[in-house]
């Protein structure tokens, strides 16, 4: 955990001590673990941005809790609307699960005031708050400039804003990941979280039975942080996916401009991007089944919504994988789908 602690404070710019930190088989199963175990389980309730990685929802509700979406906007979630969700809520609230660093689908992060105000209400009403980052080390901009909200004091990770007290701490789960900045196939991650939280998390059956990550993976990814291999390599990754985003930014600003909106991205993988009128009867859904024989693909925004409210007029797009030649191809083909698909 030491070398963990060390590349992680080193890239956060704030200490991070090896004894909060545990070793995950990546971030599914660490969302596995913490809603069979910590949240509670069957009957539970945990509450969701309402628009949020689709597939999380489905690890939470497995384990038999209910979801309950919370709104959120270009600073994430918003602490008075989410009071009123809390107060609303029949039984008690389990935890609440989030993404506040570049997030999917909207690529924002949540503002330092905001983060603050989330834990003095989880603290409030007694409920763990579930922060999913396997976006946190992929910003693309000066760590410190957190160009997503209004506050100057940077991006960072929730648990660094919840270790300024002690009561903040013990009420957040930190979930990272090295599957966005290593490999897509290395299924390694690691909880990072108050000592006492840790010490609830390794009695989990599957970590005692040995279904935790493979000791071989550790010890090379190990030694991938200790001899700077792997701050090298997430240099690179930054260089490359800052271009990939700033030829999507430039194409959909010259190709889509008269009838679509979105918000800049400082990081992560995803565009949010938001049509000003839609078709009669139709959503985004339709225009992606428009789009099957054109070229083009995306993520409808309503799929990213717990119960299908938000987001029908919305598209994620992933700007991670593609050239940038073949990013600006590809949003002029979505710009002629789009007009055709509204008979301009």
């Amino acid at each position: 955990m030491l070398i963990l602690a060390q590349m992680l404070s080193t890239c956060y710019g704030g200490a991070i001590l090896p004894d909060q930190l545990a070793v995950s088989s990546g971030i599914s199963s660490s969302l596995s673990i913490l809603a069979k175990g910590i949240v509670g389980g069957p009957g539970s309730l945990v509450l969701v941005e309402e628009n949020t990685y689709f597939l999380a929802g489905k690890i939470f509700e497995e384990a038999g809790a209910s979801l309950v979406p919370v709104p959120i906007d270009e600073e994430g979630i918003i602490p008075d609307k989410l009071e009123e969700v809390i107060q609303s809520c029949s039984s008690k609230v389990s935890a609440l699960y989030t993404i506040p660093i570049h997030h999917n689908p909207r690529g924002t992060v949540m503002s330092i005031s905001r983060q603050k105000a989330l834990m003095d209400l989880a603290v409030k009403y007694d409920f763990l708050v579930i922060s999913d980052e396997p976006y946190g080390l992929l910003y693309y901009d000066n760590p410190r400039d957190n160009h997503s909200g209004p506050s100057s004091e940077g991006i960072r990770s929730l648990m660094q804003v919840a270790g300024e007290k002690e009561e903040w701490m013990r009420h957040c789960v930190v979930c990272g990941s090295f599957s966005k900045i290593l490999a897509p196939g290395l299924r390694l991650g690691w909880f990072h979280t108050h000592p006492d939280n840790i010490a609830k998390i390794m009695p989990s059956g599957v970590l005692l039975s040995g279904g935790g990550p493979p000791p071989v993976l550790v010890e090379a990814v190990t030694t991938l942080m200790k001899d700077g291999h792997l701050r090298e390599y997430l240099d690179e990754l930054r260089r490359i996916y800052a271009s990939r985003l700033g030829a999507m930014v430039t194409s959909l600003k010259e190709e889509m401009s008269d009838f679509a909106t979105f918000h800049e991205p400082s990081g992560g993988y995803f565009l949010w991007l938001k049509f000003k009128k839609l078709p009669a009867g139709k959503d985004t859904t339709q225009f992606l089944e428009f789009c099957r024989d054109k070229g083009v693909g995306f993520l409808p925004g309503i799929r990213t919504s717990v119960d299908s409210s938000s987001g029908g007029d919305c598209i994620r797009l992933s700007f991670a994988f593609y050239t940038e030649s073949e990013i600006q191809s590809g949003i002029r083909k979505l710009a002629a789908a789009w007009r055709q698909f509204c008979g301009a």
